[in-house]
């Protein structure tokens, strides 16, 4: 993984392209564990901040669309006790069992990179942290319109 974050930085854009390609696909099919890796979020914020990022657009859509997913946690409400009881009048007898899913992660050890943390809010709640992650979002979104625009306007010149 750390060679992954660090390929994002590096010299030749085909390097860069092909991290991009390997951390969307990672944030795609391990969402929980991406959540936890602050290294993660960083290196992504950081790769979107700059100014050396892929032109291939639809790339960086599905990838920033990739992380959106891993990073928004949605807060789950519980509807009520989630137990399960089987008895039996005959042995009278009865038992209980408590259906309620665990709030830790089955894996909690450092897979990708940098220590787990334990909270239930993502990286992405923090104040500072959005910011930075809504800069780069609205900034690459910024870009494609404005190329857009020029491209229309280019359309019409040739006119």
């Amino acid at each position: 993984m750390a060679h992954t974050l660090r390929a994002l930085t590096h010299l030749r854009m085909g390097v860069r392209i092909y991290a991009l390609t390997i951390l969307t696909l990672i944030m795609r099919t391990y969402p929980g564990l991406c959540r936890n890796s602050a290294d993660l979020f960083d290196s992504f914020v950081e790769f979107l901040n700059s100014k050396r990022i892929p032109a291939n657009r639809k790339l960086l859509l599905d990838g920033v669309h990739a992380f959106l997913q891993a990073f928004l946690v949605e807060e789950c409400v519980a509807i009520g006790p989630l137990h399960v009881a089987s008895f039996s009048i005959r042995n009278k007898h009865h038992t209980r069992i408590n259906l309620a899913s665990s709030t830790h992660p089955l894996i909690d050890f450092c897979v990708l990179g940098s220590q787990p943390q334990h909270s239930s809010k993502s990286s992405l709640y923090s104040p500072e942290k959005f910011l930075l992650a809504l800069s780069g979002i609205v900034s690459l979104f910024l870009m494609s319109a404005s190329e857009e625009d020029s491209s229309a306007n280019e359309k019409e010149w040739a006119e």
